[in-house]
């Protein structure tokens, strides 16, 4: 691992331990470089913000959980795997969520729900003569019912067991994704009239 590999890793640590701590509006680029024993200069040569530190502890934390994500064909076990580790780390989860701002939060979110979902595309329908826009669209609409499902299972307290909940999901999800598939792929093949 490079150094800056190492130093991007500790400074998100440094994070992680501050938010156990206080809140995240209470939290500065400062406490996280004293933390992490670097400089402010050295956090902003690997960070925009805090807010790119979010997205990078969050991309992190997620590969440590899902080591092979871009690889795995069963997205009902990995998003269980994910909400397990998200309920373990709920008072960070709850910290964050009412801290930052809701858009950055949404546009997060959105941004890679939705690339989960064009990838489950990819996979579960690889011969499928679709677009970018095509996938990008099938991917935004699902994605955004997926997030706005998540973020009430977050809100009500993580009740529910992943495993009901991702289940009860992929009762509907997978063949509504691929009847959308399906319908696209045909209308394109379809002559005008």
């Amino acid at each position: 691992m490079s150094k800056a590999d190492l130093t991007k890793r500790a400074l998100s640590e440094a994070f992680s331990e501050l938010l156990k701590e206080k809140p995240f509006e209470q939290i500065t680029v400062t406490d996280i470089t004293r933390k992490a024993g670097v400089n402010r200069q050295t956090f902003y040569y690997h960070f925009r913000d805090l807010y790119d530190l979010i997205a990078f502890s969050v991309k992190q934390h997620i590969h440590a959980i899902l080591p092979d994500m871009d690889s795995t064909t069963d997205w009902e076990l990995d998003l269980v795997t994910v909400l397990n580790a998200l309920r373990e780390e709920r008072d960070s989860v709850y910290k964050l969520g009412h801290s930052i701002d809701p858009g950055y939060a949404k546009r997060f979110m959105r941004e890679h729900v939705s690339g989960l979902v064009s990838s489950f595309i990819t996979k579960m329908q690889p011969e499928a003569h679709l677009t970018q826009e095509d996938r990008r669209l099938i991917a935004q609409f699902f994605g955004a019912g997926l997030i706005d499902i998540l973020d009430s299972w977050v809100d009500e307290g993580m009740l529910e067991p992943p495993e009901h909940l991702v289940r009860r999901l992929s009762l509907f999800l997978a063949d509504s994704i691929d009847t959308a598939v399906r319908r696209i792929a045909e209308a394109r093949s379809a002559p005008l009239t």
